[in-house]
C-alpha cells in the first residue's frame, strides 16, 4: 500500500509548516487501512501516550486529505485524545470501491461507519466542506459525542454555490449544466484547482502554492459529478 511517510506530498508540507509557520511534528501517525463501505480508506492514527480519553475523527474537506489536517491532531493528543484522520473516497490515498462514482454522499456515510466502529466517546472536527461532512455523519450515526466544524455552507443556495467556485461565471455554468444537462456534467473530469479558489486556504503564498500544485490537492482530477451531490 502506498504510504503518506515519504511522500513528496508530506514532506513539503512538513517542510512549509516548519519553516513558515514553526509547526514541528516530533512523531509520525500510525498509518491503517481499513475497509468501509467498499472502500480501502487510508488513515492515520495519532495515538496518545496513555489511556485514550476518547476519539477525535477529523474530516477534511474538497481537495483534502487526512495529513493535511496533521497540525490538528497535535493540541488533540496532547490533551489525551486518539485522532483518526481518514482520506475520504476520491481523495488522498484511499482506494474507492469498484463502480464509485465520486457521489458526495459517500463522504458523511464512510465518516459515520467510522466513527460506530470506534469507542466512545467519538467528537467529529470537520474543516471547510468537512465541517459540513461533519454534521451529516453526526447525523447517521449515534455514535457521535459531539461536533467541532468550521464553514457550514449550504451549497444547494445557488448564491452560495457561486460563490464557492473559483470564478463566478464557472459557478453559474456549472448550476446550469447540472440543471440542464446532467447526464454531461456528471461525465467531466477536471483539476480540482480549476474548479474551486485553493489558494483561499491560506494567506501565505508558498502554502497557496502547495494547494493549487500538489498532485493530491488542486493537480488532482475529481468527477464533477462529485458537486453535484453538494447541491442537493
Amino acid at each position: 500500500m502506498t504510504s503518506f511517510t515519504a511522500h513528496p506530498s508530506w514532506t513539503r508540507y512538513r517542510d512549509i509548516l516548519d519553516r513558515r509557520f514553526s509547526i514541528r511534528f516530533d512523531r509520525e501517525p500510525v498509518e491503517q487501512w481499513r475497509q468501509i463501505r467498499g472502500h480501502s480508506v487510508r488513515l492515520e492514527a495519532w495515538l496518545p501516550d496513555g489511556p485514550a480519553r476518547g476519539v477525535l475523527i477529523l474530516v477534511h474537506g474538497g481537495g483534502g486529505n487526512g495529513r493535511i489536517l496533521a497540525p490538528c491532531a497535535l493540541p488533540a493528543l496532547a490533551a489525551g485524545w486518539r485522532v483518526l484522520a481518514p482520506d475520504l473516497p476520491g481523495y488522498g490515498l484511499t482506494r474507492p470501491a469498484p463502480g464509485y462514482r465520486g457521489d458526495y454522499a459517500e463522504w458523511p456515510a464512510v465518516v459515520a461507519e467510522l466513527a460506530r466502529t470506534e469507542p466512545g466517546p467519538v467528537v467529529l472536527m470537520g474543516l471547510s466542506m468537512g465541517g459540513m461532512t461533519a454534521v451529516f455523519a453526526a447525523k447517521q450515526s449515534p455514535a457521535v459525542a459531539g461536533v467541532i466544524a468550521t464553514t457550514l455552507l449550504d451549497l444547494s443556495d445557488p448564491a452560495a454555490f457561486v460563490r464557492a467556485a473559483r470564478w463566478p461565471w464557472l459557478g453559474r455554468l456549472s448550476l446550469w449544466t447540472m440543471r440542464l444537462a446532467p447526464w454531461l456534467f456528471d461525465r467531466l473530469l477536471l483539476p480540482l484547482g480549476l474548479a474551486t479558489p485553493l489558494s483561499a486556504m491560506s494567506s501565505d503564498a508558498e502554502m497557496q502554492a502547495y494547494f493549487r500544485k500538489d498532485p493530491l490537492i488542486g493537480g488532482r482530477w475529481v468527477r464533477a459529478r462529485f458537486f453535484t451531490g453538494l447541491t442537493i
